[in-house]
């Protein structure tokens, strides 16, 4: 499982799950930045999914520089430095998910 938060790249979740399903075909489930895969997902449907993540990228790439400069450096670069170290592994905190409280399953 990992928290995906594609705003710095200038897209909305809701955008990377419709390019998802458009351009590759893969569905990802509510636009809350979760992405949980199974052993049995072929290594082709990660790299498609970064695929669609690159070609947002390069689209948005202004909409991305408007991102920084509201967010401000130092915040980006906290962004830049914590994706980093998610990434290689070191990361030894807590990981926080989006802050809207989770969905009460099985009330009502």
């Amino acid at each position: 499982m990992v928290w995906i938060d594609p705003t710095p790249i200038g897209a909305s979740m809701h955008e990377l799950q419709q390019r998802a399903r458009d351009d590759k075909g893969i569905t990802l489930g509510a636009p809350r930045g979760r992405i949980v895969l199974h052993f049995q997902v072929e290594e082709q449907a990660v790299e498609d999914l970064l695929d669609v993540v690159r070609a947002l990228k390069d689209e948005k790439a202004d909409e991305a520089r408007a991102w920084e400069e509201r967010a401000g450096a130092g915040h980006v670069e906290e962004v830049r430095r914590r994706s980093r170290m998610f990434a290689e592994g070191r990361w030894e905190g807590r990981i926080e998910g989006p802050r809207r409280s989770l969905p009460a399953y099985g009330r009502g």
